[in-house]
């Protein structure tokens, strides 16, 4: 359970990654053209950014959820957090 969990977070950060990227691609392409069309495209980027780190917040929250009722049975002190 808690290697599937690692490697959930590590997706997670993965994607978040790739989102720091469209975004800066996003300011960069409405520095380069401030125009109403590269402002509709940046606006819809960062639309589409919130609506994935909104479901990104939801899926961490089960996860530290799901870890704090697993921290139960942990006996090893180097893994209770």
């Amino acid at each position: 359970l808690l290697n599937n969990q690692v490697i959930n977070l590590t997706q997670h950060k993965i994607a978040e990654l790739n989102l720091q990227q469209k975004l800066a691609n996003a300011d960069y392409l409405l520095l380069k053209s401030p125009n109403i069309r590269t402002l509709q495209k940046v606006t819809d980027t960062y639309k589409d950014a919130i609506n994935q780190l909104s479901n990104i917040e939801q899926a961490l929250k089960k996860i530290a959820l799901m870890l704090q009722k697993e921290k139960t049975h942990i006996k090893d002190k180097k893994l209770n957090f």
